[in-house]
């Protein structure tokens, strides 16, 4: 006879506990192995991030080792973010003696991989699926008011929001460990371990890029945060009051520099919905006036920050707007002015080419090296902070030419723009006063920052071409 059903289930249980005893016996050993440097070094190699996560969940004692122990972490992080954003282990001999400013941890590290598997317009399908959800709640005559919102939908809002601030995480120390390297007199980025791309080039405006675009040394830093607003892509107070709570809780408040870029994924990414500019104590809207892609706001000086300072963290125009204040330079501006014949070629309908000649006044300065620029000490209310540089970027050095419409109109916009110290007389004379005592200069002139197209097409290194936007002109 064969065995009884009480021998076969006691046999079953024998072999369910020897198999329990044997992983018990063994979780140590692989524990221990796991912890060597060289063996999980060689391991990870063959992983992909993937495959790395059920290794993690193996024991909790294992994944508290791991984060514990630094050299044991940074392999680790070095592993999966080296490669793709090119981050690297803080240490003496690339970035000096300076602090490690913010440390990662491997909650980071799978919080940032959790939110590069879901795609911008999936995070803003939920976000307004939140909303809603909310709304509904809030409305007493609703049937639906009592019900609460989805826990799987709240998880959802909770997950994306923790995927963002590590991705803000990361960013703020990308930025402070290429700092660090410049500081010390090394290329950022230019590595001599095999987790680098040997492939990283440097772009114009001296921005060097990173193996990926999730920052660019020299350049300002997209923090992403995550916070549902009923408003849509116009972020309220309430939800800019949220937006900095969510960067208090990424704990990179105290590393925010000027000219950063906020961008609240909720909002979308339809031109630069969502996003905001931080000019050392508040963050500030973008500007709509002349622009439906929103620009940089005439209260940020753009003449301290390279040309392509913003390029890699809003989307940008072909001439991009910037403001300027012109009264530093009244006099060369008045003394240059001059009405200017130019002629392109174009083609007809039938595809014949043929020179369109169009006149425009036009003018020039010069922007020197080491000026300094308008109010540019803005003092910051968070410590730790890098105020603003108050002398002109050396992109902006040399030459700078404005050109505006050959109009009565466009001659006294240009006049606005300087103000009373000088009068711009057409045929390029500068009305001098009777006694010939020099210009007729006064404290009256208009001090303010007015808006202009950078020519990208005629513009070159130490050749700067703007052009006067008319209040007439509308947002294209």
């Amino acid at each position: 006879m064969g065995p009884s059903r009480y021998q076969r289930s006691a046999s079953g249980r024998q072999s369910s506990d020897e198999t329990g005893a044997t992983i018990a016996t063994i979780a140590p050993t692989i524990h221990n192995l796991l912890l060597h440097p060289s063996v999980l070094s060689a391991l990870l190699k063959h992983l992909s991030f993937r495959e790395f996560l059920p290794l993690l969940s193996f024991n909790k004692a294992l994944k508290k080792s791991i984060q514990d122990q630094k050299e044991i972490k940074e392999l680790v992080l070095e592993r999966y973010l080296g490669v793709t954003v090119g981050y690297e282990r803080w240490s003496v001999g690339r970035m000096g003696r300076r602090q490690e400013p913010i440390r990662l941890s491997l909650r980071d590290l799978n919080s940032y991989m959790r939110g590069e598997s879901i795609s911008l317009q999936n995070m803003r399908s939920i976000g307004q699926e939140y909303v809603s959800a909310l709304a509904s709640k809030a409305q007493p005559s609703s049937r639906h008011a009592k019900a609460a919102v989805p826990s799987n939908l709240k998880d959802a809002v909770r997950l994306i929001a923790s995927s963002c601030r590590a991705y803000t995480r990361i960013v703020a120390r990308l930025r402070a460990q290429a700092e660090a390297i410049a500081a010390y007199g090394m290329s950022p980025f230019s590595l001599s371990s095999d987790t680098t791309d040997p492939g990283s080039e440097r772009i114009s405006g001296r921005c060097e890029k990173a193996p990926t675009s999730l920052y660019t040394a020299g350049c300002a830093a997209l923090l992403k945060v995550f916070v549902p607003s009923p408003e849509g892509w116009w972020l309220s107070d309430a939800t800019v009051v949220d937006c900095r709570k969510q960067l208090e809780r990424a704990d990179v408040l105290g590393l925010l520099q000027v000219g950063d870029i906020v961008w609240d994924v909720a909002a979308g990414e339809r031109r630069n919905d969502g996003r905001m500019i931080w000019d050392g104590k508040y963050w500030l809207d973008l500007d709509y006036a002349h622009s439906r892609m929103g620009e940089i706001p005439p209260s940020v000086d753009s003449l301290a920050f390279p040309l392509s300072f913003w390029d890699h963290s809003l989307i940008r125009s072909d001439d991009p707007v910037y403001y300027f204040d012109l009264s530093p330079f009244v006099v060369e501006i008045a003394s240059n002015i001059e009405r200017v014949e130019s002629s392109s070629l174009t083609e007809t309908p039938e595809g014949d080419p043929y020179f369109v000649s169009d006149w425009s006044y036009r003018t020039r300065f010069r922007i020197r090296p080491g000026m300094r620029v308008g109010s540019m000490t803005a003092s910051s209310d968070l410590a730790g902070q890098r105020q603003q540089p108050a002398v002109v970027n050396s992109d902006w050095v040399g030459s700078v030419v404005i050109e505006t419409e050959s109009t009565n109109e466009g001659l006294a916009d240009l006049q606005a723009r300087c103000g009373n110290s000088v009068i711009l007389a057409p045929a390029g004379h500068i009305l001098r006063e009777k006694d010939g005592s020099g210009w007729r200069l006064s404290n009256d002139g208009v001090v303010k920052r007015s808006p202009f197209k950078l020519l990208r097409k005629k513009s070159r290194p130490g050749n700067i071409w703007l052009q006067c936007i008319l209040g007439k002109e509308t947002p294209p």
